[in-house]
C-alpha cells in the first residue's frame, strides 16, 4: 500500500519506519495540503493519507470534528488515531485507539494491523472524538498514580521527608472533579438519561473489544463513580482525618 504522511507530530517518522518494516510505501509531504490545513487550527493536522482515507495522529476533539466534516464533503473515510507512542513501537508496534463514525474500511484495517504489535490488536473506541476522550482519560488515571510516588519525593541531597499525604488527597480530588466534568462533555446530554447501573456494569465487564461503544461506557463508568460528590467527600474526608490521626 502507499501511503503519504503529512504534519509534525514526531510519531508519524515512527509510523513510517513501522509501516515501512511492514511492507508499505511511505512518502513523507514537505507541508500539509493547503486544504487539508485551512481544515482546522494551524498545526493541529498530522495525519496518514491513502486512496480515499485519511487518519488523524492525536487530533484535538474540535480538529477531529472539523476533518470529519472536511472528509466527508470529499467522500473520503476518517478515523483519528490516539494512543502512547514512543520510538521503539517502530520496531515492536503501537498501541492504538481509533475513533470512527463507522467500522473501520479494509484500507484502514490494513494499516491498523501493520502499526500495532499484532494483527487485530487495536481498539475502535466508538465515533470520531470517542479515541481522544479514552487516551485523555487513561493518561489522566495513570496520572493519578504517579502522584502517589510524587508524595514521597525529596530534593535531591536532602533526607526523605515524610510524605505530604493531605496534599496529596487534595490533588486526588481536583482531579476526580476533571475527570468527571470530561466525561460529562463527553457524553453531552446522554449525560442526563436514567442510568441502568446493571446493564452498565454488566456491559463495561465485556472485553474492550466486544463493547459497542467503549468510550461511552467508560464515561458512564466515571460519571456512576463520581457523580456522587458527597460520597467522593466523604471518602477523602475520612482518608484525610486518618493522615491528620497518624500524623500526630
Amino acid at each position: 500500500m502507499e501511503l503519504i504522511t503529512a504534519g509534525c507530530n514526531p510519531a508519524l517518522g515512527w509510523f513510517a519506519s513501522r509501516l515501512s518494516r511492514q511492507g508499505h510505501t511511505v512518502t513523507p509531504l514537505e507541508s500539509v495540503p493547503p486544504a487539508l490545513a485551512q481544515a482546522c487550527a494551524p498545526g493541529e493536522v498530522s495525519c496518514l493519507l491513502t486512496d480515499r482515507l485519511l487518519l488523524a495522529l492525536a487530533p484535538s476533539r474540535p480538529a477531529a470534528q472539523a476533518l470529519d466534516r472536511f472528509c466527508r464533503q470529499r467522500d473520503l473515510a476518517f478515523a483519528e488515531l490516539t494512543g502512547p507512542w514512543q520510538s521503539f513501537g517502530s520496531e515492536s508496534g503501537f498501541i492504538l485507539m481509533t475513533g470512527m463514525d463507522t467500522p473501520p474500511p479494509p484500507a484502514c484495517q490494513t494499516i491498523l494491523d501493520a502499526l500495532s504489535p499484532l494483527p487485530g490488536s487495536w481498539l475502535r473506541t466508538g465515533p470520531v472524538g470517542s479515541a481522544g476522550y479514552t487516551a485523555t482519560l487513561l493518561d489522566s488515571l495513570v496520572f493519578s498514580c504517579t502522584l502517589a510516588s510524587q508524595a514521597t519525593w525529596a530534593i535531591p541531597g536532602e533526607a526523605i521527608r515524610t510524605p505530604d499525604w493531605e496534599e496529596f488527597l487534595i490533588r486526588q480530588r481536583r482531579l476526580a472533579d476533571q475527570l468527571l466534568a470530561l466525561s460529562l462533555d463527553y457524553l453531552g446530554t446522554a449525560a442526563d438519561q436514567p442510568l441502568d447501573t446493571q446493564a452498565l456494569l454488566a456491559d463495561f465487564a465485556k472485553p474492550p473489544h466486544q463493547q459497542a461503544h467503549f468510550a461511552d461506557t467508560l464515561a458512564r463508568i466515571m460519571v456512576l463513580a463520581l457523580r456522587h460528590g458527597h460520597a467522593v467527600d466523604e471518602l477523602f474526608g475520612t482518608l484525610g482525618t486518618f493522615y491528620r490521626r497518624n500524623a500526630q
